[in-house]
């Protein structure tokens, strides 16, 4: 049956959720943030395969966390306005939780969480998925495991993948469209048109760039 978790045990089930992964690590998040602890566990899983998909509705990441996430392999980052719930689970055990994945190992006091696992509780298990799968369903994949232009070229335009051309961050392919939504907000606080930038909308090469021409001459042509 579902076990109701105070902080401490709740950080030890997060914890173990993304250690003890065997095949897939799925986390749902309003807010997605990194720290330097879930950003190792995560490159650890993804190093041993482990296939990690994030759904989230906003980012607070830096440039330099974006490309550090994007460049995990096996890793797929999804945006889902809808988002207000926060759900961390594996093949074998769920926390529904109101911890923030980023800062899980603090302990925070005020947390409640609920531990559900698969094999004592199949049934709400597979309901938790399928809400999760919902919300999957509806989103807009900024960055999927089998496109990863960082260490290959993937046509953007076939795979529907593009890159901001100031920060890198992986984005959904649109030549009219070339900035992330925090950049974008950025843009429109400078109200400067057509500043230069740094990377191609296509491959997330380093070169200049700017709002008119998004891409770089290899891509352009």
């Amino acid at each position: 049956m579902p076990v109701i978790l105070n902080s401490e045990k709740a950080s030890q089930l997060i914890e173990e959720i993304i250690k003890h992964s065997e095949e897939t690590l799925s986390i749902m998040i309003p807010v997605f943030r990194l720290s330097a602890p879930l950003f190792g566990l995560l490159k650890d899983a993804a190093g041993r395969g482990i296939r990690i998909k994030i759904i989230f509705s906003s980012d607070e990441l830096d440039d330099f966390e974006k490309k550090e996430i994007s460049e995990l392999e096996h890793v797929e980052i999804c945006c889902c306005t809808e988002i207000n719930a926060k759900c961390y689970f594996n093949e074998k055990d769920m926390i529904i939780t109101s911890v923030d994945i980023h800062n899980f190992y603090e302990n925070k006091n005020g947390d409640i969480s609920i531990g559900i696992s698969k094999n004592e509780d199949e049934v709400l298990y597979e309901d938790a998925m399928q809400l999760y799968n919902s919300f999957y369903e509806s989103s807009i994949i900024l960055i999927s495991e089998n496109s990863k232009s960082q260490h290959k070229t993937v046509p953007a335009a076939s795979a529907y993948h593009g890159f901001c051309i100031r920060c890198a961050m992986p984005i959904t392919f649109n030549l009219s469209k070339p900035y992330c939504r925090q950049c974008m907000n950025q843009v429109k606080e400078e109200s400067l048109d057509n500043k230069p930038e740094n990377y191609c909308h296509s491959c997330a090469a380093k070169t200049s760039t700017s709002l008119s021409s998004p891409q770089c001459k290899d891509c352009s042509n």
